[in-house]
């Protein structure tokens, strides 16, 4: 079995280096991409019953990738930030978002932002790949507002997926994807979020694969 330091390392590396076979997920023809591409799609479906428009509010989207989420979150909020380790996603997303995104390469348990200056943090497909959630958790709550909202997806820690998540070899043939790093279950995912001191509002099952949580800092 990989053990999870070599899930990190390669799962950084293709981040780093290989944006494209990502942002191709979104835009794929692929048959093996398919369902990659639906699952984008339904996910997609439960997240915008979060989004409330709101001139007044900032939002951040954490491991925004090539920005196609970040030009979402555009239409709601007035001022909207994307993050990302990679430089070469940054690069893919200021090219390919509007002018009035602001875009920074952070690390996500590192950011460049002030302690309590967000209203809503997106962490959708991040959580599967970082080395501690507890550390991530901790830097949400450091820049969120009070009643401010986080709203993650992560996958369950039993699915039908599973084989496809661990073998990495496997994950990159099939879906040009690296190796899952974490996933959790329903009770672990309820004690990191009360470890924190935040509060869950709405937990969504996304098929069997994936948790997508509603979370306030009260």
């Amino acid at each position: 079995m990989t053990s999870k330091n070599d899930k990190l390392e390669k799962s950084k590396n293709y981040w780093l280096n290989e944006p494209n076979k990502f942002t191709d997920l979104y835009n794929t023809k692929k048959i093996l991409h398919l369902p990659s591409k639906i699952f984008l799609k339904k996910r997609m479906e439960i997240i915008q019953k979060y989004l409330k428009e709101d001139n007044n509010a900032t939002a951040v989207d954490v491991g925004c990738g090539s920005g196609e989420f970040a030009n979402i979150l555009k239409r709601y909020y007035g001022n909207v930030i994307g993050i990302d380790i990679s430089d070469k996603m940054i690069n893919l997303a200021r090219k390919n978002s509007e002018k009035n995104i602001t875009f920074q390469i952070n690390e996500c348990t590192n950011i460049s932002l002030k302690d309590n200056s967000i209203d809503y943090i997106f962490a959708l497909g991040l959580l599967d790949y970082v080395e501690n959630l507890q550390n991530v958790f901790f830097e949400f709550k450091r820049i969120l507002k009070k009643k401010g909202k986080i709203i993650i997806t992560i996958p369950k820690n039993t699915s039908l997926f599973v084989p496809f998540r661990w073998s990495n070899k496997l994950r990159y043939i099939l879906f040009d994807a690296p190796p899952v790093v974490n996933a959790i279950s329903k009770n672990a995912l309820i004690s990191l979020i009360k470890n924190n001191n935040l509060e869950l509002k709405e937990l969504t099952s996304l098929w069997t694969t994936t948790w997508i949580a509603l979370i306030v800092f009260n």
